[in-house]
């Protein structure tokens, strides 16, 4: 197709000099109603949506490094049809479009389809006119006031399209539509390739192009939440050999999200039965990576994910060698702390506990918090168990965002 339309637009190419690539993201009036026009980050596709009526997929190619010319095809309903945009600078295109049910000679175009940048404003209630982090990849996406909703997901080095339409009522929005390697094959029906319920964030399934189908997440922000455990004390145990005693500890750690469950993770185990004596501090540096998506305010999907860690104590008895397990699970409420540790709050925005130490709302544990001036954010965390009177254990752990 792209040789063909070579042919067709050298004519309205003879005046032409120098072009830059890639169109400007936004709203354009053009001779069949408005399109909402994004750009993929290469500037070398692009998809469009046809106002109330269909969608357009483009890539691009140069003639003799005069021109650059967007190909491709669209919808009208369930009509299809081919397209060729001349690229006039970033804001303005000439083309010509004609129905594949036409069946017109290569050289031959039902009319022309030009268009003019309008503006850039996103309406309220266009929502997924934003940029996603998700477990694929990166979704840059454009929406219009039909709920017609096209643009990118960027994914293994690679610009996939992605369109289709969104629909339902508040708590029950559903989009429905394809990702795609194709220009030239463009569908708008059932059987979809990523389907999604939205609720100020992204949860669905997708099928990438060459890959098996995959549940995945997805938020306006997305990065790695790192845990660094960085030691476990033993404040007084029952120990008859001068306060120390044997046992098993296990500190597990769970993430979970109003989906579901996150991951679960033995941040430190032992190996073996270790001797634990009363006010020593172990140092165990272990370090735990997960990428998380949440958002920072509003609610829905990934507004609160919550950490739980559970110490498990197998505790020796002396003479017979059993054990006696003491367990007990804290929670810890992330999204304050991703608050201050996206400097969206202050630690003096939070109560103050014993030695310097702050309180978090909807956590069993202790903070330290420090506003240094700096780009990164760190909190330590301090947990303390008491099972009993005479076996109090606590540890201490980092928490960042990278």
């Amino acid at each position: 197709m792209k040789t063909i339309l070579c042919i067709i637009v050298t004519i309205v190419l003879s005046s032409m000099t120098t072009y830059a690539t890639g169109f400007k993201n936004g709203v354009y009036t053009s001779d069949h109603g408005n399109i909402h026009l994004i750009s993929s980050r290469s500037g070398s596709k692009a998809v469009g949506l046809y106002n109330t009526k269909g969608y357009i997929l483009l890539s691009s190619f140069s003639i003799s490094g005069r021109a650059t010319i967007y190909t491709g095809s669209f919808t009208n309903g369930n009509a299809k049809g081919k397209v060729g945009y001349t690229h006039i600078n970033n804001k303005k295109w000439d083309g010509k479009w004609k129905f594949d049910e036409d069946n017109l000679p290569p050289n031959k175009w039902t009319g022309d389809w030009d268009g003019n940048f309008l503006n850039d404003t996103k309406l309220n209630g266009l929502f997924l006119w934003n940029t996603f982090e998700t477990d694929l990849g990166t979704f840059e996406l454009i929406h219009n006031e039909s709920g017609k909703v096209g643009g990118f997901l960027y994914a293994d080095g690679k610009e996939y399209y992605v369109y289709g339409h969104v629909g339902g009522v508040p708590g029950k929005i559903r989009f429905s539509g394809l990702i795609s390697t194709d220009e030239d094959q463009i569908n708008t029906s059932a059987p979809y390739t990523l389907e999604f319920n939205w609720k100020n964030g992204m949860y669905g399934t997708a099928t990438i192009p060459g890959k098996s189908k995959k549940t995945f997440r997805g938020a306006t922000h997305r990065k790695k939440l790192k845990i660094t455990l960085i030691s476990i004390k033993n404040y007084e145990n029952t120990g008859l050999l001068h306060g120390e005693e044997k046992g098993k500890v296990i500190l597990n750690l769970e993430g979970k999200d109003d989906i579901g469950r996150l991951f679960k993770k033995d941040i430190y185990k032992d190996t073996k039965n270790i001797t634990w004596k009363e006010n020593r501090n172990v140092a165990v540096h272990e370090v735990f990576e997960r990428d998380l998506v949440y958002t920072v305010s509003g609610v829905g999907y990934y507004d609160n994910p919550e950490l739980y860690f559970n110490l498990d104590y197998k505790k020796m008895r002396s003479i017979s060698n059993a054990q006696d397990p003491l367990a007990d699970i804290d929670k810890i409420d992330l999204k304050p702390i991703l608050e201050y540790l996206e400097f969206k709050r202050s630690a003096s925005s939070f109560s103050d506990a014993a030695d310097g130490r702050k309180n978090i709302p909807g956590s069993d544990h202790t903070f330290w918090l420090g506003d240094d001036g700096g780009n990164i954010r760190m909190v330590k965390g301090y947990g303390f168990k008491k099972y009993s009177d005479n076996n109090k254990w606590g540890y201490f752990y980092f928490l960042s965002l990278e």
